[in-house]
């Protein structure tokens, strides 16, 4: 057996609407809006065939939301961009250098997770 790849992320939010809205802000994601089954609302997108999702605590009880529980990398074209976003947003960056893979800001989203941005060197 072996993985074939990764089918889904899912964060925890309590606040899961303003989540998704801070990462369409700063990467461009279009999240849809979907409740299924006994799940309340929640948001979702796809990246490269993964899905990213967005829940309340009570579509996942057994998971807590809490900082520093997970740390998001996210590949993107132009960190300078990104960097500009971050800025309009007041998003404070906790890191910003140049990497032997390419150029990387670090910094937090509202629920204080980490999250990377990476401009990958070819």
């Amino acid at each position: 057996m072996s993985v074939k790849t990764i089918s889904g992320i899912v964060l925890v939010s309590k606040n899961p609407k303003a989540l998704a809205t801070f990462y369409k802000n700063v990467f461009g994601l279009t999240f849809t809006r979907e409740s299924h089954g006994k799940l309340p609302t929640h948001y979702f997108t796809k990246i490269e065939g993964t899905r990213f999702i967005i829940h309340s605590p009570k579509g996942h009880p057994n998971l807590v939301p809490r900082q520093g529980s997970i740390s998001l990398s996210f590949a993107v074209d132009s960190i300078d961009e990104i960097s500009a976003k971050l800025k309009a947003l007041k998003v404070e960056k906790l890191l910003e250098r140049t990497e032997s893979f390419g150029k990387r800001i670090e910094f937090r989203d509202l629920d204080g997770n980490a999250v990377n941005a990476v401009e990958l060197s070819t």
